[in-house]
């Protein structure tokens, strides 16, 4: 049962801080693609672009780093037995 619950709370400390660094993506995307010749009409459509997709690449986002944390790790039974080499030196 601890193990479960340290578990889930590391799960969603990660969530957390994942989400932050995924916050921060709109603005350097913003700042990376500015252009000091850039006329402001062209900068504030570009900006308007990056507001307007972003909330769908978000939860994608959010989606997949879920996906990848819930995933099973797979155990050395379903592996087989492969070749070891460190045993073989050994021996």
């Amino acid at each position: 049962e601890f193990k479960e619950f340290m578990e889930v709370w590391m799960k969603r400390k990660i969530h957390k801080r994942v989400e932050m660094v995924v916050d921060s993506i709109p603005g350097i995307m913003k700042s990376s693609t500015d252009d000091p010749d850039m006329p402001n009409i062209v900068k504030r459509g570009k900006d308007r672009a990056v507001d307007k997709v972003w909330p769908d690449l978000k939860e994608e986002i959010m989606w997949q780093v879920t996906v990848a944390m819930d995933a099973t790790d797979i155990s050395e039974g379903e592996l087989g037995s492969g070749p070891d080499c460190v045993r073989a030196f050994l021996r």
